[in-house]
């Protein structure tokens, strides 16, 4: 009983299937080009047409079951492999039909290139609006086209070089030309050309695809050519001819730097008989200048500063074409390098030894001597172009000194201070901080200052002090500089100081304080003789 009910629902579902709408799409005719009419999907002939207008002439046929309701498309398949491009439709309504029949005319144009010499087709297309969206192609009208003969120009730009006698080729390609056709070349190439044989030549026509020119006029004219087919000119082609770029192998050879004067010259130029220098130029005049001179091809660079500069020359060709031509970074002068050399060697000069100082980072082609001195309280032992030897001058009680380089013909001068000898007592002085009354278990803080005359280039002083303190008691600070003192009684107190260095002790200074009696402990109060 089971398998009775499922072979009744296959064979109803079947029924169903079958019976449901179904369109037949008929192509009864097209035209093509409102003039060839082409019927039974035979082939569409495009010949040498380039646009082309189809008409086609259709007949929809419907079964009950359909409401007929769709999209008409046109579809173009441009090789049996692609799918088809829609190229225009039209939306179908169920009132449109007569019964099971829509008959009606659908139009649309193709250009020749959208399709190949054979191998492209067309067809209508019929698609439901509502389930199952079923479609219904006509059949396939086979497109073919009778292939247009062309021409093309190579190259279709090309350059000449200044003065160049190299022959250019011209070659003209021909496409799709028919058996039997008879076809020639009009040239038109102006002036400035000539054969292979040098014969001057402006208008001349071939056969053959192949033309050699020689140039002899810069840039000469463009090259055209109009080919003819069968007595029939095809449109012209042009060769754009320029000339080409100006940039011959000549180099600014000389020197990175000049001292004083420096020559210059153009390597290869005379390799080269259309090309002249127009003009030489430095970068900045106010560090140097630049000159040419044409009889011996020279460029003379003269300083004026120390400094960078960048020379050029502007070379030009008979062409009337110019590029320049530089040479960069040329040191005029002192290079700054050498603004920052230094003099290396001890920072003190004792007496009775010899010290020897060098002069480090003055190395240039440009530094062609050094002067030494030093001031008054030095002696020159010896001394040679980066090195001196210098002693301490016995008679001379000044205890910073100067040792100087100073570059010929520059205005660069390396200075190194030193500390001469031991310190005088010159600038050395004892100071009282504070005015106040010293009583018993109080105390006066002494400073003692240290101001000799110095130089720029002196390092800080690098000193310590000594003290001579009678009849006191003291207290002692890290900073040699300060004491405390707290006197034993009244009366006067005559306090030494000296300065100490790397060469040894210097000369005492002397400073005599008043102390005014105390509070009966012993202490009083310390006031500098002469005020403070």
């Amino acid at each position: 009983m089971k398998s009775k009910i499922h072979l009744l629902t296959i064979l109803i579902t079947f029924c169903i299937y079958n019976t449901y709408g179904q369109i037949t799409t008929t192509l009864d005719e097209v035209y093509v080009n409102g003039q060839t009419s082409v019927t039974n999907c035979g082939t569409i002939d495009f010949e040498t047409t380039e646009n082309n207008t189809l008409t086609f002439y259709y007949t929809l046929t419907k079964t009950s079951s359909s409401t007929g309701e769709g999209f008409l498309k046109i579809k173009l398949k441009y090789n049996s492999s692609s799918n088809g491009a829609e190229r225009g439709n039209q939306y179908i309504t169920s009132n449109l039909w007569n019964s099971n029949q829509y008959v009606h005319t659908i139009a649309t144009n193709i250009d020749a290139s959208e399709v190949q010499v054979n191998g492209s087709s067309i067809y209508l297309e019929f698609t439901e609006v509502s389930s199952p969206f079923d479609y219904y192609n006509s059949c396939e009208h086979s497109i073919i086209k009778t292939p247009v003969p062309s021409f093309s120009l190579t190259p279709t730009n090309t350059t000449v070089s200044c003065e160049s006698t190299s022959v250019k080729n011209f070659t003209v390609t021909p496409s799709n030309i028919p058996n039997g056709a008879t076809v020639s070349y009009q040239w038109n190439v102006g002036n400035g050309w000539e054969d292979t044989n040098g014969n001057p030549i402006s208008n001349f026509t071939t056969t053959s695809t192949f033309v050699q020119l020689r140039p002899y006029q810069y840039p000469p004219n463009n090259v055209s050519v109009t080919p003819i087919l069968n007595g029939v000119s095809y449109p012209q082609l042009t060769s754009t001819v320029s000339l080409g770029t100006f940039n011959p192998f000549i180099n600014i050879v000389g020197d990175d730097y000049v001292c004083s004067s420096g020559v210059y010259t153009l390597d290869n130029i005379s390799s080269f008989n259309n090309v002249t220098v127009q003009s030489v130029n430095s970068s900045n005049t106010s560090i140097a200048t630049a000159s040419y001179n044409a009889t011996t091809g020279e460029i003379t660079v003269t300083k004026v500063s120390d400094g960078i500069i960048t020379l050029s020359a502007v070379l030009q060709n008979s062409c009337n074409q110019t590029v320049t031509k530089t040479k960069e970074n040329i040191q005029i002068g002192i290079p700054s390098t050498v603004f920052n050399a230094t003099i290396t060697g001890n920072d003190s000069v004792c007496q009775g030894q010899n010290y020897t100082y060098a002069l480090s980072g003055a190395n240039h082609p440009c530094v062609n001597g050094i002067v030494w001195s030093v001031t008054s309280n030095l002696n020159i032992v010896s001394q040679s172009s980066n090195t001196i030897i210098v002693s301490k001058n016995p008679f001379s009680t000044e205890y910073a000194g100067e040792i100087t380089a100073s570059i010929l013909g520059s205005t660069v001068e390396v200075n190194k201070g030193v500390w001469v000898g031991t310190p005088s007592n010159d600038g050395l002085v004892i100071q009282k901080i504070g005015s106040y009354d010293l009583y018993a278990g109080q105390w006066s803080k002494l400073r003692a200052r240290y101001i000799p005359l110095t130089y720029v280039s002196n390092d800080p002083l690098n000193i310590t002090f000594e003290w001579q303190i009678p009849n006191s008691m003291i207290r002692n600070y890290a900073d040699t500089a300060y004491k405390d003192v707290k006197p034993r009684s009244s009366g006067q107190l005559n306090i030494g100081v000296r300065v100490n260095c790397e060469c040894g002790n210097g000369e005492w200074e002397y400073r005599l304080f008043d102390v005014a009696g105390g509070n009966g402990n012993g202490g009083g109060v310390l006031t500098p003789v002469g005020g403070n």
